[in-house]
């Protein structure tokens, strides 16, 4: 689809951060995600350290991992692997949570194009 003379693609190749992909848009009233409210900078540091050493650690894309709830265990890992343990907060239930049971967040419908689509077209540009 095309608006404002420009594709989703093409909008998304110039002005989708890699951060857009590890914080995708969650369904609030299906995401324990949305209920923990005291994350920390830290804690934006080491989920984009962990995405960035997977990557740079691969010959090939690999797409970034999001923070959800299926996903905790393996940014708190991360954190202590590098010595930043304390820097990570497990999982609090900081607003009322009907959904805390649930056993991943639930991503909202997203019009994005695939992160290792936009790479492989800005590789084939020497970006």
């Amino acid at each position: 689809m095309i608006r404002f003379g420009i594709s989703a693609a093409e909008t998304d190749r110039r002005y989708r951060a890699t951060e857009d992909y590890y914080f995708p848009e969650l369904r609030y009233d299906q995401s324990p995600t949305c209920c923990w409210n005291s994350t920390t900078p830290q804690m934006y540091s080491i989920v984009d350290r962990y995405n960035r050493s997977r990557e740079s650690a691969s010959a090939q894309c690999l797409a970034p991992v999001p923070l959800t709830k299926a996903h905790y265990a393996d940014f708190k890992a991360y954190a202590q692997r590098i010595g930043e343990g304390a820097s990570w907060r497990d999982w609090s239930e900081d607003e009322s949570c009907p959904q805390r049971a649930a056993a991943d967040d639930t991503q909202a419908p997203q019009a994005t194009v695939s992160y290792c689509s936009i790479q492989a077209a800005l590789d084939s540009e020497g970006r």
